[in-house]
């Protein structure tokens, strides 16, 4: 199965549309496995951009609290 950018950008709001706690990043480069945020080729820094700008608009709300 081959994902895409936008894919990946649907599958981000979706899970952080349930406000988790914590994001775990996989995968940075599992090239052989087809699991990697790093620039290719294809792609250049598409799923980079689109993690980050997930996360920021997510973040864009949240209030940070000191303990």
């Amino acid at each position: 199965m081959t994902a895409t950018p936008e894919e990946f950008g649907d599958a981000m709001r979706t899970f952080l549309d349930d406000e988790p706690e914590l994001l775990f990043i996989n995968a940075w480069n599992e090239w052989t496995e087809g699991s990697y945020l790093e620039p290719d080729m294809e792609n250049e820094t598409a799923y980079l951009h689109v993690l980050k700008d997930s996360i920021t608009a997510d973040t864009k709300s949240f209030q940070f609290s000191k303990s």
